[in-house]
């Protein structure tokens, strides 16, 4: 009995086939002979129930053809067949083939039919050239800018308080070429729009960034970055002045290149720079209180605070680039306490090029009121005050007043003490005894035994002047070497 059931299952099941296949070649053959099946496109063009050489005529010649091209940010391109002297023409070859293809197999009526038959397509290249490189998807324009693709980068954020990776930007640069060829398929196809922002169907039609967030090469960065610049440099100027270089300031003068994350030395200058100038004294004028009791206002020369730049350059260079605690950065990114933070602190030296007597960064009163010495251009006379009291004065001879001789105003330091030297320049070589140097460039006390001392007066200078030094007699010269303190500071004016 079960046998029984399973036998005429079976032969139902054969049944419906076979009325299936009639029903299938009955609308194929009969119905639909001689003419396209129904639910036919080909070329987009409905030809359902009509014979080929009727479909022949719904295709169109192209006179009306019009191709919209899409583009990213809302940009668009109309291509009109006038334009470019567009026509198309189905080929009857091509079409007879797919005809008979179609012929070639049975179908039902519900079943759709999506058919693709060659074109003969003519147009004008050169128009069409010239219309694609003058639209303003290659070309841009005020309503329409080009804008550049830009990779994903580190970037730091307040927020978090350390680096993150910002997103690429994609931009809308397209490649000229491959817009050409877009539309020339399109064009051949007798497409009527296409969108070249798609991704998928043109990947190669913008200019790409070159780095895209999701990279491994951009997490691996990121991390490079975080532990590079998750610590503090901090310089202790006393009196209650201190510097400091945060992670978001390390970021700031960072680089990235074939050798990873690193400084930049330009990037870095220009921290460095702005930090050795806030406790720049030396460029200063200042005002004294001078041997008569007058206020004497005498211009900037040497003398002062003045951190090394180049000293410090390097110093926060091999700082930067010395291994980070790993262990310890991620304590303070996973907790920034001062316990943490005191862990990734770097304490670094700070290194002077010169020194004034105390520290004033507002008056530049830096030197010692009670011991300086102080050269009156004016009087031709020296000053030498010592614990508040002028103990010493002696007459001098400064530099003759024309170009390239005359002593230059200015607050100095005294830098170095020799009993005899020899004086070079352009036009004299003159050894000299108990030379007392106050500038670099070669000003200073020092005997000067062949000036005629007897015919001294506070003018003499004028005609009988040196090359910038201050000439004393043999004695004076030798009371001074003896008087004058290393890195004491000298006002001449």
């Amino acid at each position: 009995m079960k046998g029984d059931k399973v036998r005429m299952a079976i032969g139902g099941i054969a049944g419906a086939v076979v009325l299936l296949l009639a029903f299938s070649w009955i609308y194929s053959k009969a119905v639909c002979g001689g003419k396209w099946y129904g639910r036919t496109t080909v070329n987009g063009v409905d030809v359902s129930g009509y014979s080929l050489e009727e479909s022949e005529k719904l295709f169109p010649d192209g006179s009306d053809y019009t191709l919209t091209v899409m583009a990213r940010e809302d940009g668009k391109l109309t291509v009109a067949s006038d334009d470019i002297s567009y026509a198309i023409k189905v080929r009857r070859d091509s079409l007879q083939e797919v005809y008979d293809d179609q012929h070639d197999h049975l179908t039902f009526p519900w079943s759709p039919h999506e058919l693709e038959a060659a074109n003969d397509v003519s147009y004008d290249e050169s128009a069409l050239k010239t219309k694609i490189s003058q639209s303003e998807l290659v070309t841009g324009s005020s309503s329409y800018p080009i804008t550049e693709p830009v990779a994903a980068q580190v970037v730091y954020s307040d927020e978090k308080d350390t680096v993150e990776i910002e997103k690429e930007v994609y931009g809308n640069h397209i490649d000229g070429d491959e817009l050409y060829d877009a539309v020339c398929e399109a064009l051949d196809q007798g497409t009527e729009a296409i969108d070249v922002s798609d991704g998928d169907v043109y990947p190669d039609m913008y200019l790409q960034p070159e780095l895209l967030a999701a990279d491994q090469e951009m997490k691996d960065r990121l991390e490079e970055y975080r532990y590079y610049i998750t610590r503090f440099l901090t310089w202790d100027l006393q009196m209650g002045d201190s510097e400091t270089m945060t992670p978001k300031d390390i970021f700031g003068v960072t680089q990235y290149t074939d050798a990873g994350v690193t400084y930049n030395r330009e990037k870095l200058s220009e921290w460095i720079e702005p930090f050795c100038l806030k406790y720049k004294t030396a460029d200063k004028d200042r005002t004294i209180t001078n041997h008569n009791g007058q206020k004497v206002t005498v211009p900037a020369g040497d003398y002062g605070w003045c951190l090394d730049y180049e000293a410090t350059m390097q110093q926060t260079g091999d700082t930067l680039n010395a291994a980070v605690d790993k262990k310890a950065a991620d304590a303070y990114l996973e907790d920034p306490s001062e316990a943490n933070k005191k862990a990734i602190t770097t304490d670094l030296e700070t290194i002077y090029k010169t020194v004034g007597f105390r520290k004033d960064y507002e008056n530049y009163e830096d030197w010692d009121p009670d011991n300086f010495i102080e050269v009156s251009l004016g009087e031709q006379m020296i000053y030498v005050h010592e614990n508040g009291e002028i103990v010493y004065s002696c007459r001098t001879i400064t530099g003759k007043p024309v170009e390239g001789r005359e002593t230059k105003k200015g607050v100095y330091y005294i830098k170095e003490h020799q009993e005899e030297r020899v004086l070079v320049g352009e036009d004299y070589e003159t050894p000299v005894k108990n030379w007392v140097r106050i500038t670099w460039t070669g000003t200073g006390f020092h005997a000067a035994p062949w000036q005629k001392w007897g015919s001294w007066t506070p003018t003499y200078y004028v005609q009988h002047g040196s090359h910038g030094c201050m000439n004393l007699t043999l004695a004076d010269s030798e009371k001074m070497y003896g008087l004058a303190k290393y890195k004491e500071a000298v006002f001449i004016y």
